[in-house]
């Protein structure tokens, strides 16, 4: 298995295996080791995901919705609301750091069509990718929960090993969320806009 560089953890949902590598080099104490945890946590949401039926290991999935869900767990309030209750702390931080600063400085209007109708930003631009996928999972979640569980089942029970068309991706998420896709990045943007305010 090739990783690119800097990659510190990685889930096969071919071999259904996590490999990680330790940051801090077993130091519990090393400044790193949040990093470290956040990571253990992201592929431990992929492999759960992948192994309860929320994704499928046997059809295509889009990207965005599997990694906008693992950075999501990567805050302290997704996993453990219990001792983390506040807005804030379901807020990942670094994520929405890098999604404000892409949408400042790159992102384009009405883009949100071309981000869920395929990867390639995923394999172009991974660090703001990664951002966007948890700014608009988080969004998401937070506010149409009902809508976003449908989605997930849908793309879920997608037969194996079938393509999954940009247009078929479209296609689905207006089924969930509505046709119009200009209005709803409207809502979506303006969100996570607000949300360093409530913090």
């Amino acid at each position: 298995m090739r990783v690119s560089k800097g990659v510190v953890g990685y889930y096969s949902p071919r071999t259904n295996r996590v490999a990680l590598y330790d940051v801090t080099r077993g130091d519990p104490n090393h400044p790193l080791w949040g990093e470290n945890l956040a990571t253990i946590i992201h592929e431990a949401t992929h492999q759960t995901a992948f192994n309860t039926g929320v994704h499928s290991r046997y059809s295509r999935q889009p990207k965005w919705l599997v990694e906008g869900l693992a950075t999501m767990f990567e805050a302290p309030g997704v996993w453990d609301s219990r001792n983390h209750p506040q807005f804030r702390e379901r807020l990942n931080q670094a994520r929405m750091s890098e999604f404000l600063s892409y949408m400042k400085t790159q992102r384009q209007p009405n883009s949100l069509q071309e981000f869920i109708a395929t990867d390639d930003a995923y394999r172009q631009r991974p660090s703001t990718a990664y951002g966007e996928g948890w700014a608009l999972a988080f969004y998401l979640i937070e506010t149409r929960p009902r809508e976003f569980a449908q989605y997930m089942q849908t793309v879920a029970n997608r037969p194996a090993g079938e393509p999954y068309t940009a247009e078929q991706r479209v296609e689905d998420f207006q089924n969930a969320f509505g046709a119009d896709l200009n209005l709803l990045e409207s809502y979506f943007l303006r969100y996570i806009q607000q949300a360093p305010t409530k913090l």
